[in-house]
């Protein structure tokens, strides 16, 4: 992961050309962080996630499930998480924003080589910090699910993985990486 020496405001990265083939993953600090394209099992593994939580949330009216979406922290501050669960009452807020001010009850990150370290440890504090309640570590690699409850930083593995934000919701870890 590269980054930047400049301090950067959100407002300055909301002005970054939208064509440029990097990912801009977060501004922590004033400081851009830059990851290349994810890999294509990555993005398969995202999708299959996507999908069965989608279909999880819409079955029972509990929110909505989104991708890529800038949280909003302060002007120095902002992260994607590769997937979020947002519910009902915030979706309704949410619609048409560019930059969430919500927290998301749940966050989902996958992990990569350049993205790890921060996915492990700097992001997991900030996602506390921030009042998620419930964070999912992605190991394409290992083919595991890391659960972690963010307000008593308890962490399980397990399959199939369960939720605490998502009530009911059990997903056989086979089928998110078959």
């Amino acid at each position: 992961m590269l980054e930047t020496r400049t301090v950067l405001t959100y407002s300055d990265y909301r002005n970054l050309p939208e064509d440029d083939h990097s990912k801009y993953e977060m501004l922590w600090g004033g400081v851009l962080f830059v990851a290349g394209a994810p890999s294509f099992r990555h993005q398969r593994v995202q999708a299959r996630l996507i999908e069965k939580m989608l279909r999880h949330v819409d079955e029972r009216s509990l929110g909505g499930i989104v991708g890529r979406i800038n949280l909003y922290r302060d002007k120095y501050n902002y992260v994607q998480p590769d997937i979020s669960y947002f519910t009902e009452a915030q979706v309704s807020i949410l619609d048409g924003e560019q930059a969430v001010h919500l927290v998301p009850l749940l966050v989902v990150e996958l992990l990569s080589p350049s993205t790890a370290h921060h996915d492990r440890n700097d992001k997991r504090r900030w996602y506390a910090e921030l009042g998620v309640q419930e964070y999912w570590l992605v190991d394409c690699d290992a083919r595991s699910i890391e659960v972690i409850d963010l307000r008593t930083d308890e962490a399980r593995v397990e399959d199939p993985v369960r939720s605490t934000g998502l009530p009911d919701l059990i997903l056989p870890v086979s089928g998110i990486f078959s």
